[in-house]
Order: structure tokens, then C-alpha cells, then sequence
């Protein structure tokens, strides 16, 4: 019996000391640099918003090792999204992306999916808008759908791109006030020539994420005509939100830390912690601010609930892109 006794207690003894490294090894994570990629250039809002969370969590510590920012884009974000998948699951590469992931995938634009990723937390929303040179004849985005809708064909409403959360927020709002078939949009490589197309009365209108937005509109060269989200806009002369037209829920950047499938919990956790107090952070939250955004931390489980429902909105209005 006693040596019964001693061969399981050295089993389990065994199995301890088996186990102890991957322990140890969890606790002392991290112990070297993080990498976050961006799947965009640098200077766009993607990365600024990874660049200020990084310089949080190493100003304030709440990682005992640095984040640093590696730009990968490429093939419609794919490059990055590619880099960030085939990484090891450890905690050392991660990925900050957006819900150009869902609008982008529901397109058949890019073969990847937010599935294929593990979801550490959401750093920021932010709503795209409606705008207008300063001098249109259209003041308000009433009298815009009331003319589409007499005059179908006759209007241009310029997109940075096709698939992304501007393109699908646009026309679920043209499907919900009835003017999808009444308006032409005009995909542009980029918000810069969106801006240009506008600016040279090439179409009369765009749509822009707030942050893109807010430059113009300050400096006196645009209007906003429509925010389509729900955000009170700081400092900006809004005619119109998109809850004033009775739409609800609609398309919003959701942007946020995501890490290749099969990281351990206990990694995502740590992740999620420091993610977490870097939002909450007055400097994070006056950063969004400043990008007509908001700052706001949602866990991997509503990260997810909000993403389904894009995934539903989205689908609801893709059926209506000619392909």
C-alpha cells in the first residue's frame, strides 16, 4: 500500500513540476516588447490611435514591457490582418483594427474575419458624417433627400473607399430614408481625394469619419449636413444626428485590440486590464475627444455582442452595392 501511496504522490509531484514552467512563464509575461500592428500608413486615425495607447501604457506602466506600433498595410488591410494571424499565440503580437474588418469581410473584399482573431477589448467609436462645401445650397439633410428624391441620378456623394465603415454607414442611411437608387457614390482611393472631388465640385458631398470631418469644418471650408451616430460633437455646429431622423443604431467605427486565436486567458486578461485603465486615462479620453470620438472600453464578450450586430446591419444594406 505505502508504495502505491508513493508512486501517485510522485505522479503528482511530477505532473507539478511539469507544469511550473508554463506557470512561471505566464506570470512574468511580458518579458519583452509587444508589437501592435496597424494594418494602415502611418498618421491616419488607426494609428494614432495605437501610438497614444502605446505611449499610455508605457508612461503609466500598466505593461511591465513596451507596446511598439509596427504599420503593415497592404491588399485591402489583408497584409497586416495576415501578419497578425499567422503570429504565435503568445502575447507578443497583437492587432489594432476596426469595424472595417465586418464591413470589409461581409464585401468579400478581404477573406479574413473578427473570428479569426481573439478579442482583448474596444478602445474607441466614432461616427462618420455627411458634409458639404460652404457654399452649397443644401442646409440641411432634409432638403438633400427631398431633391434626390425629385431629381434621381442628378446628386454625387463621394466615399474614401469601397467596403469600408464610411461606405456602409452612408448607404444604410440611404436605404433608411429611401434614396439608395436615387443618389450616385463615387468610391475615391482615400480621403484625400475624396476631399479634393468636393472641393473641386467634382460631386457635392462626402462622407468623412468625424475626425476627418472636424479639420475642414473648423477651418471654414465645409459643412456638416448629417452625423450619423448619436454623440454629441464638441465645438462643431451639427444641423442634424442621425437619432433626430429616427435611425437608430447605425454604422459606427468601433476600433479596438484584437490577438491571434488561441491565446491564453490569462494573457488576454493581462491585456485587457492595461487596455482598459490606458482608455480610461483623462489623456486617452481627451485624445478622443479631440478626434470627435469617444473614448470607450468594452470587454472581449461586448466587443463581440456589437460586432454580431454589425454583422446583421451590414448585411442588411451590402445587398444593395453592385458588385
Amino acid at each position: 500500500m505505502s508504495t502505491r501511496i508513493g508512486t501517485f504522490l510522485g505522479c503528482i509531484f511530477g505532473l507539478f513540476l511539469a507544469g511550473e514552467p508554463a506557470l512561471a512563464a505566464s506570470a512574468a509575461y511580458p518579458d519583452r516588447e509587444i508589437r501592435l500592428i496597424v494594418p494602415y500608413k502611418t498618421g491616419g486615425q488607426s494609428d494614432l490611435t495605437a501610438r497614444k495607447l502605446a505611449k499610455i501604457i508605457r508612461d503609466k506602466k500598466l505593461l511591465p514591457q513596451p507596446v511598439v506600433v509596427v504599420n503593415i498595410p497592404g491588399a485591402n488591410t489583408q497584409e497586416g490582418l495576415r501578419a497578425a494571424m499567422r503570429a504565435d499565440p503568445d502575447g507578443y503580437t497583437l492587432l489594432l483594427h476596426h469595424s472595417a474588418i465586418v464591413t470589409m469581410k461581409a464585401l468579400g473584399r478581404i477573406s479574413m474575419s473578427w473570428h479569426d482573431f481573439e478579442m482583448i477589448g474596444q478602445a474607441l467609436e466614432m461616427s462618420n458624417s455627411l458634409v458639404v462645401n460652404l457654399d452649397s445650397h443644401f442646409k440641411t439633410i432634409s432638403e438633400f433627400i427631398e431633391a434626390a428624391k425629385k431629381e434621381p441620378g442628378k446628386y454625387h456623394i463621394a466615399i474614401p473607399g469601397v467596403g469600408g465603415v464610411a461606405h456602409l454607414a452612408l448607404l444604410d442611411v440611404l436605404v433608411r430614408t429611401g434614396i439608395q437608387d436615387k443618389v450616385e457614390i463615387t468610391p475615391f482611393d482615400g480621403a484625400s481625394e475624396a476631399v479634393a472631388a468636393l472641393m473641386g465640385g467634382r460631386v457635392d458631398m462626402r462622407t468623412a469619419p468625424n475626425a476627418d470631418m472636424a479639420r475642414f469644418v473648423i477651418a471654414g471650408e465645409q459643412r456638416v449636413l448629417l452625423v450619423m451616430g448619436e454623440d454629441k460633437l464638441p465645438g462643431i455646429n451639427v444641423p442634424c444626428y442621425a437619432a433626430d431622423l429616427g435611425l437608430k443604431n447605425t454604422l459606427i467605427l468601433h476600433n479596438g485590440v484584437f490577438a491571434p486565436r488561441g491565446t491564453p486567458e490569462e494573457i488576454r486578461n493581462a491585456l485587457a486590464h492595461a487596455l482598459q485603465e490606458a482608455v480610461e486615462s483623462e489623456e486617452f479620453q481627451t485624445f478622443a475627444t479631440q478626434q470627435m470620438a469617444r473614448g470607450r472600453f468594452l470587454d472581449a464578450a461586448d466587443w463581440a455582442e456589437v460586432f454580431a450586430k454589425d454583422e446583421e446591419n451590414t448585411a442588411a444594406v451590402a445587398k444593395f452595392i453592385t458588385r
